[in-house]
């Protein structure tokens, strides 16, 4: 999984590319090229794809995927940061 400065890094790829797409200057604004080409940004679908695979595997009723997932939330309280500490600090901030 993508960590938030690889897909920062990817975003400004992206928009690099919709850049020469649309054949628009560097100065354009993000927003409208976004815009022209129905898009969001890139962190925002990374983020979307996250919060659903975590409510998935809180809702599973599979024995093993339960118990990673504990193990995980379990590492995450002691202090390591994690994919499980991203998705806290993804609710937590809004």
């Amino acid at each position: 999984m993508y960590r938030y400065n690889d897909v920062l890094e990817l975003s400004v790829l992206e928009l690099a590319r919709f850049n020469c797409i649309l054949n628009v200057k560097i100065s354009t604004s993000n927003v409208g090229i976004y815009g022209e080409l129905c898009r969001y940004q890139l962190y925002i679908t990374r983020f979307i794809i996250l919060i659903r695979y975590w409510c998935n595997i809180v809702n599973t009723n599979n024995s093993i995927l339960s118990t990673v997932y504990t193990m995980a939330f379990d590492d995450h309280v002691e202090g390591p940061t994690n994919w499980v500490s991203d998705v806290k600090s993804l609710l937590c901030e809004n």
